[in-house]
């Protein structure tokens, strides 16, 4: 059977003052439970890059990401930092190769830095947060842990924060906007992990399974800083048309943020 590549994500149109982030836990790029028995790790890493290349996206956050993606997408993309977390393979933060990037930190499983664009300093913080329900408080910490080392304002905070749909209010009571429900929170952008559909994992009906949707990945951003214009999911495409068979186990987001003179 001849190996296919899959189809790229499209996106609205950028103008002078709009940045797009890209934030996906692409998995380690190991093959779905339900992926073709010739499907490969490699299989996976070209149509993860593909999507990557093809996103337009200003900076890419990666979490789980195996460690060598860095040389597939050189072409567009420099790498800032990558560190660990609780899980395998890394988080890695790139930027297009235009920018220019400083103060780099990494805090726990967090990367920050500032970007320079538009002759401004954003302040971006890749993370992956701790698991499970029982993570909550730890979450709360690795976020606010990154906020006081930082030292400036943290502009964008993107990544695979593991939050269950109740978290999330201490950060914007710090005065950042959830970009999904400043968009209208649109039901069909809603799920991250939607394992009843998703079988990365397997069967979710199978003995001791069990399927279930959750908003792990977010996008938040200052509001003096931006403002949203537009979200996507990305990875939502089974491969090769296989109903339940996908990249990732999760979904990944890519948004459009217009930038404010504050």
């Amino acid at each position: 059977m001849k190996k296919k590549k899959l189809a790229a994500c499209t996106d609205d149109k950028k103008d002078s003052r709009t940045i797009k982030v890209f934030s996906w836990n692409v998995a380690c790029c190991e093959p779905s439970s339900l992926a073709p028995s010739w499907w490969s790790k490699n299989d996976s890493l070209v149509n993860i890059t593909s999507i990557i290349l093809q996103s337009g996206a200003d900076i890419v956050a990666l979490q789980e990401s195996p460690l060598g993606i860095e040389a597939s997408i050189k072409e567009k993309y420099s790498l800032v930092a990558s560190t660990t977390s609780h899980a395998p393979g890394y988080v890695m933060l790139f930027v297009r190769k235009s920018l220019k990037v400083d103060k780099v930190l990494k805090i726990g499983p967090t990367i920050c830095c500032e970007i320079q664009m538009f002759g401004k300093r954003i302040g971006f913080c890749n993370v992956h947060l701790a698991p499970f329900k029982q993570g909550e408080t730890a979450r709360k910490v690795q976020v606010l842990n990154a906020m006081k080392a930082f030292k400036g304002r943290l502009d964008i905070l993107a990544g695979d924060c593991n939050m269950r749909m109740k978290e999330g209010k201490d950060i914007e009571d710090r005065g950042y906007i959830d970009v999904w429900k400043s968009l209208g929170r649109i039901s069909k952008l809603r799920f991250t992990w939607d394992s009843k559909k998703n079988w990365y994992h397997g069967d979710p009906s199978a003995p001791g399974a069990f399927g279930f949707t959750c908003r792990f990945d977010r996008i938040y951003v200052n509001k003096d800083a931006a403002t949203a214009r537009y979200l996507k999911l990305i990875g939502e495409e089974p491969i090769l048309g296989m109903e339940n068979s996908f990249l990732s186990d999760h979904y990944g987001l890519l948004a459009t943020l217009s930038l404010n003179d504050k």
